[in-house]
């Protein structure tokens, strides 16, 4: 029985995911600042993939000082600058930047001046465009990328 209407949306991160304890240990330990890594995260529709990174992801934002992380569903918008302009605009650092008109490598160049570690989410990565954008994000320092997709 669903009592809290919000799990029905799908922003919704639960605040505990029960007998996950493995797989969430290991992702976070995976994108952890000292030693991140980039991740893959595949599986079936309705496993829980995004609403596993959103949680270890906002669990390591609580947790340290300094740490962003920015998401993007390319299923919505599977161009580089829709994934861009969304990756920058959650992570918080392009909030005065449009949507049309503003160069792609404003937006790299917006995550490449942080001072931060932070963590990129790409959800349905199979859905984008160009898949160059992933050489691009993981040569940028003390970028770990998310990545997930459908088996």
């Amino acid at each position: 029985m669903i009592t809290d209407a919000r799990a029905l949306k799908p922003a919704f991160v639960p605040r505990d995911i029960a007998h996950r304890d493995g797989p969430i240990d290991h992702l976070a330990a995976t994108l952890d600042p000292l030693t991140a890594e980039n991740v893959t995260i595949f599986g079936p529709s309705g496993t829980g993939k995004t609403t596993l990174a959103k949680y270890v992801l906002g669990r390591l934002e609580r947790d340290r000082l300094e740490y962003r992380w920015g998401y993007h569903n390319c299923m919505s918008e599977s161009s580089t600058a829709g994934a861009l302009h969304s990756l920058v605009r959650d992570a918080g650092l392009g909030r005065d930047l449009r949507r049309t008109g503003t160069p792609t490598g404003t937006y790299i160049d917006r995550i490449s001046e942080r001072e931060e570690p932070m963590a990129l989410v790409l959800d349905e990565i199979d859905m984008l465009d160009d898949p160059t954008l992933l050489v691009t994000l993981a040569g940028l320092r003390d970028v770990s990328l998310v990545t997930i997709c459908v088996d």
